[in-house]
């Protein structure tokens, strides 16, 4: 067996050994005048760089004095000490050490690792100690060539038959106290080993670092609006293990990762400069360390065109739907909807990923779009249109899809992203966003309730971390939904909502009543549910406002229901009162009333000295 193949035995043998989680001792050899030489291996399945590693010598002379065995308890200090930071040791790899003048064994002394005349110099009675530390504790070791003064090295070899604990720190006790652990040959035995004999000396091949020669953040972009990018390099000679990045010059609290030809990096939050440091290892050592900067600016939700229904159903019934909630006409020729998938669904979220090889499974032009029946690309306000797999099946109105493609083949862990030219961070419009093992997107729907960002860049995040935004509907619901519903899926004529809004809204919920009741008593008539986007059968939904202040200034915001957003019928007004009674409501005081397309906003002026202001949303409806 080689010695190879019995460390790899050893290693899985965990019912005969307690396999090592680090480095080991593999062999020692003490031989005539310089001939001595000190073996190590790794013994598990991953490289393991040796930074804060020594091996020492504590020697007893010929008298019996010395410090031979003061490794046995904390305090004492070695003979000699050699660093091996900067090795790093391949999975089931050996390292050899030898003196500097050792001459035999041939095979051993032409393939040295390292050559030390100071560490590597011990007699039979010397021991030698691996520490994981350069504190020489008792609790820092890794390893041990036990010898006392009885001279038990002397002229022999002893290599290493399993990874269990071969020394004590009995004073006393020495490595021939483990006939389990170490195995004894002569030094003719080795000296004639063959490769495959486990008391061969061995070598770890010589191994030179990887040359980084160029390093850029983002495909060498001057700004960014999403703080992940991708960490674009090229590198020569070696191959690389491991990348590490970091924005510490000196890399504090950073570690090494798994190399990969697409690594990425979240910048720190804060807008502003950021400069990303990166270096590249491997069992030959590390490669230089390059730099890069790059600007770091906000990103702002358009809120303009954006998705708003996405349906995952079985075998190729495969839709998503997108609005335009501007006031203004939308050409959609340059657009792509980009489908991320499995392991890339989140590669949306890093600057620079498309341009560096880690590419979006899917894009679809949208320059085929036909948004009115005839051939057009210029999505109106407040229209819809469907986008389809091309053998999407399901209820008749998906048949009007504004184009179908069979690059449309989501499942619930792929992300689908709306651009609005190339694809890129700076384009990005809307996000379906789901993650490679959350699978959120299977076998569902989700509903748009809300115009304002339902996505969000830090890894992870999801779909069903923005409950405000994205409502889950059933399928079958989804499928039962008639033109007005939220959840209806499909074009409308000639692109655009229906005309008398409110009446098709109403009708998915027969028997709530006329515009001014309140069918389900939460204190909101179904006009206002209707304008405000809440359902009128369920008390728990009610509309939502948001409401800040600036000095003497409050400012109230409603979003607008998805058919409501285009409603022309709707008149919107705020009013003001300080005592709620009937008579008190007015306009005094309410300045900048805003009716925009998604929402309705104004700003309220508190008068000097009023201890408190209630304001309310005031919806005139003229049907037409």
């Amino acid at each position: 067996m080689s010695k190879l193949s019995l460390f790899a035995a050893t290693v899985l043998g965990a019912a005969l050994h307690s396999a090592s989680a680090d480095i080991l001792i593999s062999q020692y050899y003490e031989g005539a005048s310089f001939n001595k030489y000190i073996e190590l291996h790794n013994p598990t399945a991953e490289p393991i760089t040796m930074t804060g590693y020594r091996l020492t010598l504590w020697s007893l002379n010929a008298s019996g004095s010395g410090v031979g065995e003061n490794w046995k308890s904390d305090g004492g200090t070695p003979s000699q000490s050699f660093d091996l930071g900067g090795v790093t040791l391949a999975p089931g790899g050996y390292y050899l050490l030898c003196h500097s003048s050792a001459a035999l064994p041939g095979y051993a002394n032409s393939t040295a690792n390292v050559r030390n005349s100071n560490l590597v110099n011990f007699n039979g009675n010397d021991s030698v100690v691996l520490y994981k530390s350069n504190s020489y504790s008792v609790d820092n070791i890794l390893d041990a060539l036990s010898f006392t003064s009885l001279n038990e090295g002397a002229d022999k070899s002893f290599y290493r038959i399993s990874n269990d604990v071969g020394y004590t720190t009995v004073v006393g006790e020495s490595i021939t106290g483990f006939p389990t652990v170490w195995a004894v040959k002569t030094l003719d035995e080795v000296l004639n080993a063959t490769a495959a004999d486990p008391w061969y000396l061995t070598a770890q091949a010589a191994a030179t670092p990887p040359v980084l020669d160029t390093f850029t953040l983002a495909g060498d972009a001057a700004a960014t609006v999403v703080p992940g990018v991708v960490l674009n390099f090229t590198l020569s000679g070696a191959s690389a293990t491991d990348f590490m990045a970091s924005e510490d010059a000196a890399f504090t609290g950073a570690v090494w990762q798994q190399y990969t030809t697409q690594p990425k990096f979240t910048l720190s939050s804060g807008a502003g400069a950021k400069t990303v440091y990166f270096k590249l290892k491997n069992a030959g050592g590390e490669s230089a360390v390059l730099s890069d900067t790059i600007e770091l600016t906000s990103y702002t939700y358009p809120g303009t065109v954006v998705f708003s229904q996405y349906y995952e159903g079985l075998a190729n019934d495969k839709h998503v739907e997108i609005a335009n909630l501007s006031a203004a006409p939308v050409d959609l020729a340059a657009w792509n909807l980009v489908r991320w998938t499995n392991q890339d669904a989140e590669n949306w979220k890093y600057s620079g990923s498309s341009a560096t090889g880690s590419s979006p499974s899917q894009v679809i032009s949208l320059g085929f779009v036909n948004t009115d029946g005839v051939g057009s690309t210029i999505l109106a306000p407040g229209a819809v249109i469907v986008i389809s797999h091309n053998q999407a099946s399901g209820p008749s109105a998906r048949a009007a899809a504004a184009l179908v493609s069979s690059l449309l083949s989501h499942n619930g862990n792929d992300s689908i992203a709306l651009y609005s030219g190339a694809v890129g961070p700076e384009t990005l419009m809307d996000v379906l966003s789901f993650t490679e093992l959350g699978n959120e997107g299977f076998d569902v729907s989700f509903v748009r309730s809300k115009a304002e960002a339902g996505f969000g860049f830090a890894a992870g995040s999801k779909i069903t971390d923005f409950p405000a935004v994205w409502q889950s509907v059933a399928l079958t619901a989804a499928d039962a939904a008639i033109p007005g519903q939220g959840a209806h899926l499909g074009t409308y004529p000639d692109g655009n909502l229906p005309p008398g809004g409110y009446d098709a809204w109403a009708a998915a919920y027969p028997g709530i009543g006329a515009p001014d009741v309140d069918a389900d008593a939460d204190g909101s008539s179904n006009l206002l549910e209707y304008a405000t986007g809440s359902v009128p059968d369920n008390a728990a939904s009610v509309p939502e406002f948001l409401l800040t202040r600036i000095g003497p200034t409050l400012t109230v915001t409603w979003a607008k229901g998805a058919l409501a957003a285009a409603d022309s019928s709707l008149q919107y007004s705020v009013e003001a009162s300080v005592t709620m009674d009937a008579g008190s409501w007015s306009a005094d005081g309410v300045v900048n009333l805003q009716n925009l397309p998604s929402s309705i906003s104004a700003d309220y002026v508190i008068a000097e000295g009023t201890p408190k202001v209630f304001l309310r949303l005031k919806i005139v409806r003229t049907p037409g």
